[in-house]
């Protein structure tokens, strides 16, 4: 193997973890448990914004329907 065969390989191996890591973030965020969710509601409050813009955010996928309601993650999950 060449010097430049390797170096292509080490730079295509640390785009796979970057990749592998990018979506075990989105696998965390969407299995996360209702616990770690609160109602809009109380996310309003929290944030000082209106419902309408705490609904923005959930729909950018800070959030998610739960029984036809939105539940959001007042901090976006660590992966």
């Amino acid at each position: 193997m060449t010097p430049e065969e390797r170096n292509a390989c080490l730079a295509a191996l640390e785009a796979a973890e970057r990749a592998a890591d990018a979506l075990r973030a989105v696998l965390a965020r969407r299995d996360a448990s209702p616990a770690e969710l609160v109602p809009l509601a109380e996310a309003c409050r929290a944030w000082g914004c209106t419902k309408d813009a705490a609904r923005k955010r959930a729909r950018r996928g800070q959030g998610r329907k739960i029984a036809g309601r939105w539940h959001v993650f007042l901090t976006p999950p660590q992966a």
